[in-house]
């Protein structure tokens, strides 16, 4: 009878704890309640079950928690595997924190679990799927939460939410004696409120930038086949309808800089060059920066060219980061480079390359202000994935203009807001302009990389083998 009510303990357990995670991200946002969601995993190990609770309750956590990834997955085999993977990672999780917590060490307990789960969110972002699933995100809503990115990259963010949240969780289950509590709560309370001071004051900077470029995003909206399943020669028609567009932006809101979305032309060996100058008299005839993506069916590339308003062939960039079972492409190789336009460095990613951290970092690093991203998006992750794209402008300091086909067109600035946006995933065609600030670049993320990740996997390891 006592383990059934175990079990039944363990499955109320992940359903609040799963329920509040999942209500807590995509796509409600309600971001207080991720703190509900790593709480429950503290209290369930300060409970002492044993490994087939901490089992139910992984299994149960993840399978409601984290359903919106389990169903936009390629198949029901990799649905399940993404199952199994995450129950077995929370169960070790909880199976850590418990380890402390059964020798009395509640403070390193509940960092010991905010290091692990942090370390697996880092490891996760190894793999082709970047950071799609990380909770940080969901504290875009809270900027000054998220401000101390440009410190320790994404990785802080979630750090923050698993330990205030497992604090919170310790402080419920010690309820009816504070004294075993006080000292970690306390020091959780400091360091939400450091962390939230640093964003306000950094947020405060950003009141006014130095310099600013007219920016505009264009896009027309695909009937029938998309673009690169055509001929290559009916590229050129819809060249012209962008370029129509483009004027649009131009003559009507002085745009200096104007980026197309992903993959919007394609050419082969045979119209490589005739495009090129098609987009090169472009530049020229209205004096304007395009940056505009193309897919090459002969060289299986996807890459975004970087044109002047001389006409110059600045810079061709070749996506890195594939969407798996989605790209047709091969990934790009060697370093993400920077260009310079106006008074300012200019660097480029595409679509699935800003779900990463490399990339802009490596950017950034280089002295990058301003990113292009050409992107395409569709119904099942367009929302998300513009959701994603505001840390790595405060990762690195820079601001981002994200063209966009099926999805959320955006202007960013270096603090994270987006300035402007425009969803083109309804829309037969459209133009989004405004006033882009100059980024700074050179952040403490930008040149150490993911140090506090690495810091978190050393405590991790160790609250493993003590």
């Amino acid at each position: 009878m006592k383990s059934i009510k175990n079990y039944i303990y363990s499955v109320v357990a992940g359903v609040v704890g799963g329920l509040s995670l999942y209500l807590g991200g995509h796509p409600f946002y309600i971001w207080p309640l991720l703190l509900v969601a790593s709480g429950s995993i503290a209290f369930f190990a300060l409970s002492n079950p044993n490994i087939l609770n901490i089992l139910l309750f992984s299994l149960v956590f993840v399978i409601i928690g984290f359903i919106g990834l389990i169903t936009i997955s390629w198949s029901i085999v990799i649905s399940i595997a993404v199952v199994i993977g995450l129950t077995l990672l929370y169960s070790l999780g909880l199976w850590i924190a418990k380890k402390q917590f059964r020798k009395k060490r509640l403070f390193f307990g509940v960092l010991a679990l905010a290091s692990f789960f942090t370390a697996i969110d880092y490891l996760i972002s190894l793999s082709n799927i970047g950071t799609a699933t990380s909770i940080a995100y969901s504290m875009l809503g809270f900027l000054a939460s998220v401000q101390i990115a440009e410190l320790t990259g994404v990785w802080g963010i979630t750090f923050l939410i698993y330990f205030f949240g497992a604090a919170i969780g310790a402080a419920v289950y010690f309820n009816k004696d504070f004294k075993r509590y006080a000292a970690t709560l306390l020091i959780a309370i400091l360091v939400l409120v450091a962390v939230i001071g640093w964003g306000a004051f950094r947020l405060s900077k950003f009141n006014e930038y130095g310099s600013y470029i007219r920016t505009a995003t264009v896009c027309l909206k695909e009937k029938g086949k998309d673009v690169i399943d055509r001929d290559a020669d009916y590229s050129f028609n819809w060249a012209n309808k962008y370029a129509e567009l483009v004027r649009k932006a131009t003559f009507d809101y002085d745009a200096m800089l104007v980026v197309w979305p992903e993959e919007v032309l394609k050419v082969t060996d045979e119209t490589r060059d005739s495009m090129k100058t098609f987009l090169s008299s472009l530049s020229r005839e209205l004096g304007i920066y395009q940056v505009v993506g193309v897919y090459d069916s002969s060289r299986k590339l996807n890459f975004a060219w970087v044109i002047s308003p001389s006409g110059e062939m600045l810079m061709e960039y070749h996506k890195h980061h594939l969407v798996p079972f989605v790209d047709k492409a091969d990934p790009g190789e060697g370093e993400p480079e920077v260009t310079q336009v106006e008074q300012f460095k200019l660097g480029v990613v595409i679509c699935n390359d800003e779900v990463f951290t490399d990339l802009t970092r490596k950017l950034g690093k280089k002295g990058a202000q301003v990113i292009a991203d050409p992107s395409w998006d569709w119904l099942d992750v367009y929302e998300r994935h513009a959701r994603i794209v505001p840390m790595r402008a405060i990762e690195n300091r820079v601001s981002i203009v994200r063209s966009t086909k099926d999805g959320i067109a955006q202007l960013i600035a270096p603090s994270g807001r987006v300035i402007a946006s425009k969803n083109t995933l309804f829309s037969d065609n459209s133009i989004l302009v405004g006033d882009l600030p100059v980024g700074y670049g050179g952040t403490f993320y930008s040149k150490f990389g993911d140090l506090f990740a690495y810091i978190t996997i050393v405590i991790a390891l160790i609250a493993v083998l003590i």
